[in-house]
């Protein structure tokens, strides 16, 4: 049996420090290279301080902290107008033609315009919480003086040419009566009796196209009425044989109409819906005429208040 004796293991050399001693502290001569090298390194250390270079010193370098502005108070800025310059609020009620309460009524009963400036400018004041102003508080007084003045009702009868031309009666109360008669209504504007005791109750205005000629429902209905009710008929329609006109109104129609007002039957070519349109857009809001039955807004407007203004919802 082969036996093995341990095999000894070799420890670590221990390398000493070699201390490096250089000629000039050994003391031994200087070589021919070292005494060149050492004359060198004094003379560079000679250009070095007659150049003067200085030393440059880091400093850590700290963040730069600007300084915040102090907190500025907020002051309340007083308003420019004084509070008597500014006219109170009054309250709207929705009343339509009511006289402003004398409390806020800043109007002078000789609406002078020197003293509260232009009509138009005041009753653009007093009318932009819903109160209207009449044509006489409205407009300066030489319109008014100028102006046509009526009592809001017309008086007369349909133009008396047409009389015997188509048959009509001489009167609104003969013409109902021979051509039928009935209880006149909004809601029943033929006069047609009742059926079974029903009663007629007045349908929402709407734009229905039932007749052939593509009608709406009330011209329909108005076209009826040509003999029994002709302020009713010529309100949609011109005489028979006579084209409607569209578009402005000239200086002749102008005269006309101020001449015999809203009854269309005196204007040809022209219906008595454009003569109401005309009257309310053209001869009030220019003073030509001064209509009790009207009054005005801040914008001009003529707004009917008469006693058959229907309640708005």
């Amino acid at each position: 049996m082969l036996t093995t004796t341990p095999v000894e293991l070799e420890k670590p050399r221990r390398t000493r420090a070699r201390k490096v001693i250089s000629s000039e502290s050994s003391g031994a001569e200087l070589t021919e290279y070292e005494k060149q090298r050492q004359e060198k390194i004094a003379l560079n250390k000679q250009l070095l301080a007659s150049l003067e270079i200085p030393t440059v010193v880091l400093e850590p370098k700290v963040p730069e902290v600007k300084p915040q502005p102090a907190p500025r108070k907020r002051v309340k800025r007083e308003p420019t107008k004084s509070k008597a310059d500014i006219l109170p609020r009054r309250s709207s009620k929705r009343l339509r033609g009511a006289n402003p309460d004398p409390a806020f009524d800043t109007v002078d009963q000789d609406n002078d315009a020197k003293t509260t400036g232009s009509s138009a400018d005041l009753g653009k004041i007093l009318c932009d919480d819903g109160h209207l102003l009449s044509a006489e508080a409205y407009f300066p007084k030489e319109s008014i003086a100028k102006a046509i003045h009526v009592d809001g009702h017309y008086h007369g009868w349909i133009n008396p040419d047409l009389i015997p031309k188509h048959g009509f009666e001489a009167n609104a109360r003969n013409s109902w009566e021979k051509h039928g008669g009935g209880q006149f209504s909004f809601a029943n504007p033929l006069g047609e009796p009742d059926k079974k005791g029903t009663q007629h109750k007045r349908k929402p205005a709407r734009r229905r196209h039932t007749s052939a000629q593509g009608w709406s429902e009330a011209k329909s209905v108005a076209s009826k009425l040509f003999l029994k009710n002709p302020n009713a008929y010529f309100y949609r329609h011109n005489e028979p044989g006579v084209d409607q006109w569209t578009g402005d109104w000239g200086e002749e129609e102008r005269d006309l109409f101020l001449q015999w007002g809203l009854f269309a039957s005196y204007i040809p070519h022209r219906v008595g819906y454009q003569c109401s349109n005309y009257y309310r857009q053209v001869i009030l809001p220019e003073c030509l005429i001064i209509d009790p039955n009207y009054k005005f807004n801040g914008a001009g407007q003529a707004i009917y208040v008469g006693p058959h203004m229907r309640a708005r919802v």
